[in-house]
């Protein structure tokens, strides 16, 4: 086996050699940047999978608490039978007042709700 050897100058083998280390700083660089791109993705596919199971259980529960209020039968019947939105009772007109001076108090409220409630007992 022959060795063949180049005959550099001092100043080309630096400069070689300097380039030589640049290239390998720059491949170590790269490296560690696809290491540390690897961990990121791996936390972002847990942190995903994470996510999509706490969203899916949210789900089920809301589910559960919708199934157990009760039914607004009316809304139920309306759909199958096609009702106009106001029923009439009895054929009586009903006046509600609209005035603008209504509070949101809601103690104001329960206690008109009592005085019609009374009006109707007698």
């Amino acid at each position: 086996m022959v060795n063949r050897y180049l005959k550099l100058s001092t100043q080309e083998a630096t400069v070689i050699k300097d380039q030589f280390d640049i290239a390998e700083n720059k491949l170590n660089n790269i490296i560690r940047i696809i290491r540390n791109y690897r961990i990121s993705r791996k936390k972002e596919i847990a942190l995903k999978n994470k996510l999509k199971t706490s969203i899916i259980q949210l789900k089920t529960k809301i589910n559960n608490l919708e199934i157990s209020f009760p039914e607004d039968e009316r809304i139920d019947y309306k759909r199958t039978h096609h009702i106009s939105e106001e029923p009439i009772i009895d054929n009586e007109k009903r006046h509600i007042d609209h005035s603008e001076n209504k509070t949101n108090d809601p103690f104001e409220d329960l206690n008109d709700i009592k005085s019609q409630l009374s009006r109707f007992e007698e």
